[in-house]
């Protein structure tokens, strides 16, 4: 073989493309499912996402729920937040066509300890390639995970969420956005501190949705 095949076969494997792989367990992705649903995704990892898009109406606010918190999905956020796998972040809204430029799109807070540990804020980061403004008017005072505390001490946790002063924020519809709903307290105190329009949900969990059936809309125009 001359050099000059050499070196042409050399640019022209440069240019085959690498087989796609999920961005969650690496295996390939089938090639009919890359513009399927969620592409970056195989089959088996777009299924388990479970995505529902509840809505509920509660204390005549709207809440918008993407998926259930299964364990699938709490062993992502894990990966997410914990491992610092940041990439993931892009796959929760990967097939949504975001337009939600007429609200001020406000996140719910981690504390500053869990901040200062992963580097990043969760719930920033999905909205990131979104080209949506997302602000942080609240603040955690401690840093406690309600899933951690007995059933008791649950409620008492909103207590921790404070409301920045001299903030500025745009004069639009306050949409309250967060990555997971356990119980839904401190969501609720956030309402009542930021006089919320909607609320959007990433993921709710079950029993928190099982709980709210009867405050479900049915058949409710979606967010965007």
């Amino acid at each position: 073989m001359s050099i000059f095949n050499q070196i042409y076969q050399r640019m022209y494997q440069t240019t085959i493309p690498d087989e796609p792989v999920c961005q969650v367990c690496q295996r390939p992705i089938e090639l009919n499912r890359q513009f399927m649903d969620i592409p970056c995704l195989c089959q088996s990892c777009a299924q388990a996402m479970q995505k529902v898009k509840k809505v509920y109406k509660i204390d005549g606010i709207h809440w918008y729920v993407l998926y259930v918190y299964t364990d699938f999905l709490e062993r992502l956020w894990f990966q997410l937040k914990e491992q610092k796998d940041i990439v993931l972040a892009s796959l929760f809204l990967a097939d949504e066509d975001v337009d939600l430029r007429s609200y001020c799109v406000c996140a719910m807070p981690s504390s500053e300890q869990k901040r200062l540990n992963r580097g990043f804020e969760p719930i920033l980061e999905v909205f990131r390639n979104t080209g949506i403004d997302v602000y942080s008017p609240l603040y955690k005072t401690a840093n406690i995970k309600q899933s951690n505390q007995p059933k008791a001490k649950r409620q008492e946790i909103q207590d921790v969420l404070q409301l920045k002063s001299c903030y500025w924020m745009p004069n639009k519809p306050i949409l309250l956005v967060d990555d997971v709903c356990t119980t839904g307290a401190t969501l609720s105190k956030a309402c009542t501190l930021l006089s919320t329009s909607k609320v959007f949900i990433i993921s709710a969990h079950p029993l928190w949705m099982a709980s709210q059936q009867p405050n479900e809309v049915a058949n409710a125009p979606w967010i965007w």
